[in-house]
C-alpha cells in the first residue's frame, strides 16, 4: 500500500443475514460442517501498539474489506436482523470499530461451532438465514480462507492502542485550496454567486473556524433553495411529474378522490368554452395554461419543497420523514383544500406547511414527510405482485443508505428457482433480502399502486382485488397474510398505528443510527460531485490497494460526518458546512506519488450550476437577444449539456463529452458580444468585469492597465487557475495583444455588426441598440473585439466548466 494512504478501512452498511423462515431467533443451531479441516484460530497476544496497528491493517485488507463489510455487516449489526446472533459488528461511526470487530470475530471463532460456521454459513453449507452470500471459490471465499489460514493477534487494552481510526495521513500529500478559494467554491455551490467583500473580510484571520462560519452563512436565499431542490431531485427524481408529458395532476385525478381538484381549473376551462371571439379565447387559454402549469408544478414539486422548508427553517432534518404536514402554495392549496389562505392567490413562490383535512374523499390524510408524498409513492409505484417492495427498497436506500439488492448473491440454484412454497417467506436464499424488505413494504400498507391512501373501492384498504378474491383474505385485513407482518428492524407495527403506519415507520427510521450516515450518503454527490465509491471486492486487481485506500477514507469521513450530524441535532446546514471543509471538497492537486482518483476539486458543473456561475462571474445569462431572462443553458441546451428529465434520463453527465464541450464552446462564443458591449456601455463603477480599462486603453498606450484587467478577469472567472498564475496571465495578455494587433492591421471595419451590413437582425447574438444614440455601435480602437476573444477563451476553459 502506497505511503500516505490509510492503513485502516472504515465499514459501510452492506449485507448478509442469519435466521431461517419468517423470524430470526438468534444464532442458528447447524449440522456438522462438512469442512472441518480449517486450521486452529486461537488468537495470539498482542505485543504493543505497533503490533496492534499492523494486525488491524491486515484485518482491514484481508477480511473486513473483502468479506465482512460487503457480505455480513448489513445484517450482523445493531438494528439488523442478525443483531441477536453470535456475531454482531460495529458501524463506521464507532471510532474503534476495527478493533471491536476483530475482537468480535475472534470471540465468534472461539465459540462452539464458530470456526466451522464462519465459513460454512455464507456458503449455505449449513442453515443460514442469509442464504448463500457468496459462491465457493469466489474472491470473498478465498479471502476468508486466507484469513482463517493465518494467525490472528487481538488488540487488547494493554497493548497501548484502543484501535481507534486515524486516517489523516491519507491527505498528507494533497495541496488544499486556501480559505479564499474554498469560500469562492462554496459560494458558487450553495449561493450561486461569488463571495461578497464582507464575506471575504470575515475570513481574513485565516482560521478554519472563520471559514466554516462564512460557509455556513452562505446557506440562504433563492439559489440555496435551488441547490437543495436540484440535489434532492437528482436522488428522488420526483420532478418526473413536473411537466406536461407525465403530469402529477393526472395522478390526482385518478379515482376522483381529491374532491376540490377542479376548483380553480374548471371555471377557467368554462371561460374557454364560453369565449365568443378569438381574442377572448386566446386570453382564456392563456389564463388556463398559466393556472394548469403552476398547479401541476406545485403538486409535483411538493416533496422537494418540504426538504427546502425543513432545511431553510433550520428544523431537524429528520423532519423530512416525520413531518405531519405537506407543503402547498396557492395553486396546490386549491387542489387539497387545506383551509389556509394566501394574500396573493396567484403567487407560486409562497409555500406553507398544511394538512389535508377534508380535501380527500377518504377523510383526513396522515402525513409522514416524503414517505407519504404522492409524488414519491407514484415515482416508485407498486403492483399486485411487487406489494410495495420497491418502495421499501428505495426508502432503505435513500434514507439509510442500505442497498437491499446488494445484500447477497442471487441464487441460481435450480431448487431455489423452482421453489413455489412462498420462497420470499420460507426460502433462506430469498430471506436475506426479504426479511429486511418485506416488513417495511408492509408499513406502506395503506397506499395503493399509484400512491393513493386506501384506494380500494370501499376506502377500507389498499389491497388489490386479485388478492381479496383469494382464500387468504379476511374482512378488515390491511396487509397480505402470506407476507411478513409490517414492521422495521425487528419491531412489529403496533395495531394502534395501522391507520398511520408510515408515521410509525418514519419515527423508527430516524431513530436508527443509520439515518445519519444515510443522510451523508444522500447529500454526498451534491457537495462532492460524485457518488460514494463502491466497496472494492477483487484483491487481485492491480489497483486494489488504491481503491481500498480511497474507499477506506470515504467511509471514515462518512462515519465522522454522521457522528457530528447526529450530535448536532440533525442540522443539514451544519453537515453541508462540514462537508465543504473536508479535503474531498478542498484538495486541489497532489504529486504523482499520490492517487486520489476523482476526489477533490475539479468536479464538472451541472447545467444549472454552470448557468448560475456564468451569471455570477459575467453579470448576465447566456440568453436570446429578444429575452434577457431566457436561460439558454437551462432550457434549449439543457439535455445536450448532461441534464436529466427525471424519467428516462436520470443520471447527469459527470465528465465532459464532445457534445457538451460543443455547447460550452457555443456559449463562450455567442454571449461574449452581449456582455462586452453591455459592460462598456456602463460607467466603470457599474460594471462587473471591465472595471480597470476603457475602450481607449490598448497595449500600445496602456499596457499596464490592460495587463491588470487581464489579471482581474482570470481572478473573477477562474479563481485559482490551479496552474502557474503568471504563465496564465502572460498567455492571456498575449492573446489580447495578438487579436488587437491583427485587427488594427487588417480589420475591414470598426463597426460591431457582422458582414458589413447595417441590418443587425442578421446578428442574432450581438443585437445593437440603433435607437439609442449613446449605445455602442463602433469599436474604433479595436479593443472590444479583443476583449471578446479573451472572454471566449476564459469562458470555455476547464476552470470555468469545473469547480
Amino acid at each position: 500500500m502506497r505511503a500516505g494512504f490509510p492503513l485502516i478501512l472504515l465499514c459501510w452498511l452492506l449485507s448478509a443475514c442469519s435466521g431461517p423462515g419468517n423470524e430470526y431467533a438468534g444464532e442458528l443451531v447447524s449440522d456438522s460442517n462438512p469442512q472441518n479441516n480449517t486450521p486452529d484460530k486461537t488468537p495470539t497476544d498482542g505485543n504493543g501498539a505497533a503490533a496492534c496497528a499492523a494486525e488491524l491493517e491486515r484485518f482491514n485488507t484481508e477480511l473486513w474489506a473483502p468479506v465482512l463489510a460487503p457480505s455480513c455487516m448489513q445484517c450482523h449489526q445493531s438494528g439488523g436482523i442478525a443483531a441477536e446472533s453470535g456475531l454482531v459488528l460495529k458501524p463506521a461511526s464507532v471510532s474503534s470499530y476495527l478493533a471491536d470487530n476483530l475482537s468480535a470475530v475472534n470471540t465468534y471463532i472461539a465459540s462452539e461451532s464458530g470456526l466451522a460456521n464462519i465459513e460454512a454459513k455464507p456458503l449455505a453449507q449449513v442453515v443460514h438465514g442469509g442464504g448463500r452470500v457468496f459462491a465457493a471459490g469466489a474472491a470473498a471465499h478465498q479471502a476468508l480462507q486466507g484469513w482463517l489460514a493465518g494467525p490472528v493477534a487481538s488488540c487488547s487494552d494493554g497493548d497501548g492502542s484502543d484501535g481507534s481510526v486515524s486516517l489523516s495521513a491519507f491527505w498528507d500529500e494533497a495541496v488544499l485550496l486556501d480559505n479564499n478559494a474554498t469560500l469562492r467554491k462554496a459560494a458558487l455551490l450553495f449561493a450561486g454567486r461569488l463571495p461578497t467583500a464582507a464575506e471575504q473580510a470575515s475570513i481574513a484571520d485565516g482560521t478554519e473556524v472563520s471559514l466554516r462560519n462564512a460557509i455556513r452563512h452562505l446557506m440562504s436565499g433563492e439559489h440555496f433553495s435551488d441547490f437543495l431542490m436540484e440535489s434532492a431531485n437528482d436522488r428522488l427524481l420526483t420532478n418526473k411529474f413536473a411537466n406536461n408529458r407525465t403530469p402529477g395532476l393526472d395522478l390526482l385525478y385518478e379515482g376522483g378522490r381529491f374532491t376540490y381538484i377542479e376548483s380553480r381549473l374548471a371555471p377557467l376551462q368554462q371561460a374557454i368554452n364560453d369565449a365568443s371571439t378569438d381574442e377572448q379565447r386566446q386570453a382564456a387559454n392563456e389564463a388556463f395554461g398559466f393556472a394548469w402549469a403552476n398547479t401541476n408544478r406545485a403538486v409535483a414539486t411538493a416533496p422537494l419543497q418540504l426538504i427546502n422548508y425543513v432545511v431553510t427553517h433550520d428544523r431537524p432534518y429528520s423532519e423530512v420523514l416525520t413531518a405531519t404536514y405537506m407543503m402547498v402554495n396557492p395553486f396546490s392549496n386549491d387542489v387539497y383544500h387545506t383551509g389556509i389562505s394566501f394574500a396573493d392567490n396567484n403567487d407560486p413562490d409562497d409555500w406553507r406547511p398544511a394538512q389535508i383535512i377534508d380535501g380527500y374523499g377518504g377523510g383526513p390524510l396522515p402525513q409522514a414527510g416524503l414517505l407519504s408524498s404522492q409524488m414519491f409513492l407514484a415515482r416508485y409505484p407498486s403492483t399486485d405482485t411487487n406489494r410495495n417492495r420497491a418502495r421499501a427498497r428505495w426508502a432503505y436506500y435513500f434514507f439509510l443508505n442500505v442497498d437491499i439488492e446488494g445484500l447477497a448473491l442471487r441464487s441460481m440454484d435450480p431448487a431455489d428457482l423452482a421453489d413455489t412454497n412462498n420462497p420470499t417467506l420460507n426460502n433462506p436464499s430469498c430471506a436475506v433480502c426479504h426479511e429486511m424488505m418485506d416488513p417495511v413494504a408492509g408499513a406502506f400498507q395503506n397506499y395503493g399502486d399509484n400512491g393513493h391512501y386506501r384506494d380500494a373501492w370501499d376506502g377500507d384498504d389498499s389491497l388489490p382485488d386479485t388478492y381479496k378474491a383469494g382464500s387468504l383474505y379476511q374482512q378488515g385485513d390491511l396487509w397480505y397474510r402470506d407476507m411478513r407482518a409490517p414492521g422495521f428492524a425487528g419491531q412489529t407495527l403496533p395495531t394502534a398505528s395501522n391507520d398511520n403506519s408510515l408515521q410509525w415507520l418514519a419515527q423508527q427510521m430516524v431513530a436508527d443510527e443509520r439515518f445519519a450516515s444515510g443522510t451523508v450518503a444522500f447529500w454526498w454527490p451534491a457537495v462532492f460531485g460524485r457518488e460514494l465509491l463502491p466497496q472494492p471486492t477483487e484483491p487481485s486487481d492491480v489497483d486494489y490497494a488504491d481503491k481500498l485506500a480511497r474507499y477506506s477514507e470515504q467511509q471514515r469521513m462518512v462515519g465522522e460526518l454522521a457522528t457530528a450530524f447526529r450530535s448536532g441535532g440533525y442540522q443539514l446546514k451544519d453537515l453541508l458546512a462540514d462537508m465543504a471543509m473536508s479535503p474531498v471538497f478542498r484538495a486541489s492537486h497532489a504529486p504523482a506519488t499520490a492517487y486520489y482518483g476523482d476526489m477533490g476539486a475539479g468536479q464538472l458543473l451541472s447545467a444549472e450550476q454552470l448557468s448560475r456561475k456564468i451569471q455570477a462571474v459575467s453579470g448576465g445569462l447566456w440568453h436570446h437577444t429578444w429575452d434577457e431572462n431566457y436561460d439558454l443553458l437551462a432550457r434549449d441546451y439543457y439535455g445536450l449539456y448532461g441534464g436529466i428529465d427525471s424519467d428516462t434520463v436520470v443520471q447527469r453527465g459527470q465528465s465532459l463529452n464532445t457534445l457538451m464541450y460543443a455547447v460550452a464552446g457555443r456559449m463562450s462564443q455567442e454571449m461574449v458580444c452581449q456582455r462586452v458591449v453591455a459592460e462598456f456601455e456602463l460607467p466603470k463603477a457599474q460594471r462587473t468585469l471591465f472595471t480597470l480599462v476603457e475602450m481607449t486603453d490598448t497595449p500600445a498606450n496602456a499596457p499596464a492597465q490592460v495587463q491588470a484587467q487581464v489579471n482581474r478577469l482570470i481572478e473573477v472567472i477562474w479563481g485559482d487557475p490551479l496552474t502557474d498564475l503568471a504563465v496564465e496571465q502572460n498567455s492571456t495578455y498575449n492573446l489580447f495583444n495578438e487579436v488587437w494587433s491583427e485587427r488594427v492591421a487588417n480589420a475591414p471595419s470598426d463597426w460591431l455588426y457582422h458582414n458589413d451590413t447595417s441590418d443587425d437582425q442578421q446578428d442574432e447574438f450581438c443585437l445593437l441598440d440603433w435607437d439609442n444614440d449613446a449605445a455602442l455601435k463602433q469599436d474604433p480602437n479595436h479593443t472590444l473585439r479583443s476583449w471578446m476573444a479573451v472572454l471566449t477563451y476564459l469562458l470555455s476553459d476547464f476552470r470555468m466548466l469545473y469547480e
